[in-house]
């Protein structure tokens, strides 16, 4: 909602569907997290990847993160790519909370 809080602007990674609680995440998908302020980067196979590896905690659960730099087409959009950790109960509002130098707003996602 552009606040930098509520439902976190998130796609399912592979389905590339939006994250909301008629379209919920499970344990072990990607999400694509869209952010901004990831800082400096670097080419790396054709992608810009971040300099500093951001962390992502889901509902106080590492969020392996795979991918974190510019979102490919999008000039001054971020991309994070993680996978959702298990043991989470299902819920419209799991916590999701980006570091990287900062600590982002309380942001949510929906996990079944």
């Amino acid at each position: 909602d552009q606040t930098g809080s509520g439902p976190a602007a998130a796609l399912n990674a592979l389905t590339y569907a939006l994250v909301t609680a008629a379209a919920p995440l499970q344990a072990g998908d990607y999400v694509s997290l869209y952010v901004t302020g990831l800082g400096t980067v670097h080419p790396v196979s054709g992608l810009l990847v971040a300099d500093q590896q951001p962390s992502v905690m889901v509902d106080g659960k590492d969020c392996p993160v795979v991918y974190a730099g510019r979102a490919p087409g999008f000039d001054g959009l971020d991309q994070i790519n993680c996978q959702i950790p298990s043991g989470i109960a299902p819920t419209s509002s799991a916590p999701v909370v980006v570091t990287s130098g900062w600590r982002s707003n309380l942001a949510t996602l929906s996990i079944r």
